[in-house]
């Protein structure tokens, strides 16, 4: 009798989760909105800090709706791309120590890369201090008010770098590896007011965030760990301005 054998599987290609239009409009309309906020001067805001809070927490959720209504057309979910839901107490409590070795590490290493970088210089400081100072809180009122935007940027941010461009991008290159390399330039290039210095920091945040959301098939870690850093950056400011 004549042996057979099976067929050996074929990787299927990933499928978009929504059209290519869809994400150059998205990535265009990020890097735009980047580069008005590096040449313009937020502390002029009519509202001042808190005004420009709120209007960022509302963008952050724009972003996240224009996500979900391009993804919709293709029959996808944001349920799909967070990784779903806790099911389980032990889920929320390995998520959140898995959190917190991640922005442990992120924050060791990107901290070493900025000494390597010498950007812990007195100078640099202080040009960093003056690049920020518009949107650091100053109050009791924008304290409270840093803290819903940094929760609002832990989760609008990783649904929209981690989950969706992280994901369409390994699909339109069939490489996961150039997909957190893409999201993660992304992501860096949308800190334009940081210079070009921070943003170089804030891709390798992006590539090491990247990293953890493909090995836990999930944006949970990455949004607390993510959230976590916004907050104790506006605190810090607000205690330890020096």
């Amino acid at each position: 009798m004549a042996s057979t054998t099976a067929p050996s599987p074929v990787a299927l290609p990933r499928p978009l989760l929504a059209p290519a239009w869809h994400t150059e409009v998205l990535v265009l309309g990020m890097i735009s909105y980047s580069f008005l906020t590096a040449r313009s001067r937020h502390d002029r805001m009519p509202l001042g800090r808190p005004g420009l809070y709120a209007f960022t927490i509302c963008l952050e959720f724009l972003f996240v709706l224009y996500v979900f209504f391009g993804i919709r057309s293709r029959g996808f979910t944001l349920r799909q791309l967070t990784g779903g839901r806790w099911t389980s107490i032990e889920d929320v409590l390995l998520d959140i120590g898995i959190a917190a070795g991640a922005w442990l590490s992120i924050m060791l290493l990107v901290g070493g890369i900025a000494i390597a970088m010498k950007l812990n210089s007195p100078e640099k400081v202080g040009e960093l201090r003056k690049a920020i100072s518009f949107m650091m809180p100053q109050s009791r009122l924008e304290l409270g008010m840093w803290t819903a935007l940094s929760a609002t940027a832990g989760i609008c941010e990783e649904i929209v770098f981690r989950g969706y461009l992280q994901q369409q991008f390994a699909a339109l290159t069939g490489s996961m590896v150039a997909a957190i390399a893409l999201q993660a330039a992304i992501f860096g290039a949308s800190h334009g007011y940081e210079g070009w210095q921070r943003m170089l920091l804030v891709a390798i945040m992006g590539v090491l965030l990247g990293v953890l959301a493909w090995w836990r098939k999930n944006l949970r870690p990455g949004m607390m760990a993510h959230a976590w850093q916004d907050l104790l950056a506006g605190w810090a400011s607000r205690f330890f301005p020096h």
